[in-house]
This record gives structure tokens, sequence and C-alpha cells, in this order.
């Protein structure tokens, strides 16, 4: 027994590990993360839409986007903002919550 068991731990344990990440990658890209869309839909709304939850003016945003370097004009959403640019959403992001600064 303890021959059959060394010789074949390795591989049964190896396969059942490739398995099992085939099968989260497999979930993970059919579930999908409850992240993305939320963030889609955030960066589908305008600046007034968003501002109160960043607890701040439309106002107060736009100057912190136009310090970044954004160009921002009224009804843009947050994804034609970025789009103007050429930046990504996750750019933007980082500008809305005030990272770097």
């Amino acid at each position: 027994m303890t021959n059959v068991f060394n010789r074949y731990a390795t591989p049964l344990i190896t396969g059942l590990f490739l398995v099992s990440l085939i099968s989260g990658i497999a979930l993970s890209l059919h579930i999908g993360l409850p992240q993305f869309p939320l963030a889609h839909r955030v960066m589908s709304q305008s600046l007034p839409d968003v501002a109160p939850a960043l607890g701040a003016t439309p106002q107060a945003v736009a100057a912190r986007l136009t310090a970044a370097g954004f160009t921002v004009a009224d009804g843009q959403t947050l994804t034609e903002i970025a789009a103007a640019l050429v930046k990504s959403e996750g750019d933007l992001a980082a500008a809305l919550l005030g990272a770097g600064s």
C-alpha cells in the first residue's frame, strides 16, 4: 500500500489541483465579479449623479478632475470624460478618489 501511495500521490494531487484551477477560472468567468458591473454603472453616470456618492458637489468633483488633467463638459458621462483624453476609466477613478494627491 505504501508503494502505491508513494507512486501515485503526486500525480493524483497535481491532477486534482489542475481540475480545481480550471473549474475556478471557468466559474469566475461565467459568474463574474459584482464589482465590474457596479463600476461600469457608476462610470456611465454624469457628475451630478456621482458627486453625492463621493460626498462632494458636482463642482468640486469637476475641479478635482480638471486638476488631474481631464476636460469636463456638462452632460458628459464619466466614461466620455475619460475617452475624450484617451485615458482609461481607471485613471479617472483614481482622480475621482483623490489617489496620488
